[in-house]
């Protein structure tokens, strides 16, 4: 089944074209990712299909079958509401269509006009369809098995503004099931959530019976659910099949041939130009108007292949370029927590908690939405040095501090202002500064109250590029970046030599730069050695922790516990075995994959496109041998 198709949709601004001629369907039982830099306009994408704003050239067409359900980036509910009057609130259009079409059927029932009843008949007619449409006679219980399945059954009477921010997204996402739709729209639906409510969303979106379209930048998200990614760039969508890593080879093969191409263009004309400037030399110093006529059919030449030259999109001229330098650190311990205490009036976040970070190394702090995390970063930026007592850090250099809720200078009015009050820096070298992370001329005056989320995220990551600390520290550091934003952090932090302790739910970034992982639990700190996917499968897949948000793995485990028999206890340990080891060969060839892209964006930058070719050869085996044990991981 066709949900909807767009045909050549355009959409214009006061600011120029936003859209031109998009086209792509919507099918079946299919998993959509919709990609592209900020401001390229994906929301502008959503909103057309959604009705809130109409293109100006181009058509939408949604089937009559097609439900669609619509579940913003924040949560749109009245916080008042219990969490179980959010559920049911999402009927209630429907509950008053039939009510009024009962009341005004009751109300005509005796009436002589024969016409104006079987009107009423039939308007009660359409209103009772609609309502068991969206199964209206069994709400209530569907909405507490909802709830259920995202453990929230417990809290179904407290106000819904109590819960966390991932739980008020869970809601958000859950409370649409209610009209029973069979199409899915999300927008960022990875925001606030933290690894254990991730890997619940990753479940509900791979298990939903229906058609999904999402917008994120959760490129795990995209690599777990996707089956096809739409790219927007410069106002067009391209389809590309298969999850987010996919159309990463895709996109890397296209370049390297684009790029081969593009030269090959290149040197013919650079050829026909020489020709032409052989042709004038000659023509000039005779005589002979064959010469003249030579070099009149060689400038028109010329033209032509100049206007058929191709051009590639160089992925070495990225938009935004980061780069972290630091000088060597001293000592063996970058940080050392001895003895941490940490407590306010409700709550004990860390008791006499102890934790060595080694120089050089890279950890990710882990722990529940509300555990501590942010605190502790503040602590040891704030408080942090070697003769602290609890605190203790290396004292070559203040750390870089990249926070979650971006603090500019008190007396910074512009972006300019900000960046001339990190140091003795010139006009021309704030603007050197910032042109790199995607900035313009003019963005130096821009007021930083008009900066978007984005903007003052890569504004404050720029302020660490210069200070050039021994230790970076990062609370959130995609928030509200985009993939290609986030990609140059990656490759910028790969480069990195000194200590990096991070916290964020982005679970791609994680696996790509940390390899230690420090797991805040009970007001204590563990330290994991390893990945974080390696953490995760034996700590994340195997235990709930305190959150309120079980993997899909603990559900299945507390159902056999209570009606699996002995045998098929063994049967599911069995398979519980087989699927780790899987997991774990899933990982290591997912991990020789990025390692390729990698090599061959490398190969791309230094223009070897042999090289290019060859990894891409490489790249094809491995994706072919990771969709074979996924295979052999969906049938367990």
């Amino acid at each position: 089944m066709k949900f909807l198709e767009l045909h050549n949709i355009s959409k214009n601004y006061a600011g120029g074209q936003v859209l031109k001629s998009v086209s792509f369907a919507i099918n079946g039982n299919e998993r959509y990712g919709l990609i592209g830099p900020n401001g390229s306009g994906k929301t502008t994408i959503l909103r057309i299909i959604t009705g809130m704003e109409y293109a100006d050239d181009g058509v939408l067409s949604v089937a009559d079958q097609t439900r669609m359900a619509v579940v913003p980036q924040t949560p749109v509910f009245d916080p008042a509401l219990s969490v179980l009057q959010v559920m049911m609130a999402k009927l209630h259009p429907y509950e008053t269509a039939l009510r009024n079409a009962e009341d005004a059927l009751s109300e005509h029932s005796e009436s002589p006009d024969e016409g104006l009843l079987n009107r009423r008949l039939a308007e009660y007619a359409r209103a009772r369809e609609s309502f068991e449409s969206v199964d209206g006679d069994n709400a209530p219980a569907r909405a507490l098995e909802l709830l259920s399945q995202a453990d929230l059954a417990d809290r179904a009477d407290i106000p819904a503004g109590k819960l966390s921010g991932g739980e008020q997204s869970i809601l958000s996402l859950i409370s649409q099931l209610m009209t029973v739709p069979n199409l899915l729209i999300l927008d960022e639906p990875g925001n606030h959530l933290d690894y254990r409510a991730l890997a619940w969303l990753e479940e509900f979106i791979r298990s939903f019976r229906g058609g999904v379209l999402m917008v994120s930048h959760n490129r795990y998200l995209l690599d777990r659910c996707a089956g096809t990614i739409l790219e927007l760039r410069n106002g067009e969508v391209k389809q590309f099949r298969g999850n987010y890593s996919a159309y990463r080879i895709q996109r890397l093969r296209k370049a390297a041939s684009d790029e081969a191409a593009a030269q090959a263009d290149a040197k013919k004309v650079q050829q026909i130009t020489e020709m032409v400037e052989r042709f004038a030399r000659i023509a000039a110093s005779r005589p002979d108007p064959s010469w003249g006529k030579r070099l009149r059919a060689a400038k028109s030449r010329l033209k032509q292949e100049q206007s058929r030259a191709r051009t590639s999109e160089s992925l070495a001229s990225r938009e935004i370029s980061m780069q972290f330098a630091s000088g060597e650190e001293k000592g063996d311990a970058a940080i050392r927590i001895v003895d941490y205490s940490r407590a306010f009036p409700s709550v004990q976040l860390f008791n006499r908690v102890n934790l060595e970070i080694p120089r050089g190394s890279r950890i990710a702090l882990i722990g529940e939405n509300g555990s501590g995390k942010t605190t502790l970063l503040n602590d040891l930026v704030e408080f942090g040095h070697w003769d602290h007592p609890h605190l203790r850090m290396v004292n070559s250099l203040k750390p870089g501090y990249v926070m979650q809720e971006p603090r500019f200078s008190s007396g910074a009015r512009t972006l300019g202002d900000e960046v001339q009050s990190w140091g003795a820096v010139s006009k021309n070298q704030a603007v050197n500064l910032i042109l790199p992370m995607g900035f313009s001329f003019s963005d130096f005056e821009k007021n930083l109250s008009s900066l978007s989320g984005g903007e003052k995220n890569r504004l404050q990551i720029a302020r660490i590029m210069y200070e050039k600390p021994d230790i970076i520290i990062m609370d959130e550091p995609t928030n509200h970046l985009d993939i290609p934003a986030r990609e140059a952090l990656e490759d910028a932090l790969s480069d990195f030599r000194g200590t990096l302790l991070v916290v964020s739910h982005d679970r791609y970034f994680l696996d790509k730069l940390v390899y230690g992982i420090a797991e805040i639990s009970s007001g204590g700190i563990e330290l994991f050695e390893g990945s974080f996917t390696e953490y995760f499968h034996h700590r994340g897949n195997t235990h709930g922790g305190n959150g309120r948000f079980k993997s899909s793995g603990n559900l299945k485990q507390r159902h056999r516990e209570r009606n699996g028999s002995a045998s098929d206890k063994v049967s599911d340990d069995r398979n519980t075995r087989e699927g780790l080891r899987l997991e774990m060969r899933l990982e290591e060839e997912e991990t020789r994959k990025k390692g390729i892209e990698r090599l061959m964006e490398q190969a791309l930058e230094r223009g070897d496109h042999s090289r290019a070719r060859s990894l891409g050869e490489k790249l094809e085996k491995v994706e072919k041998q990771i969709n074979q044990l996924y295979e052999k991981y969906v049938s367990l």
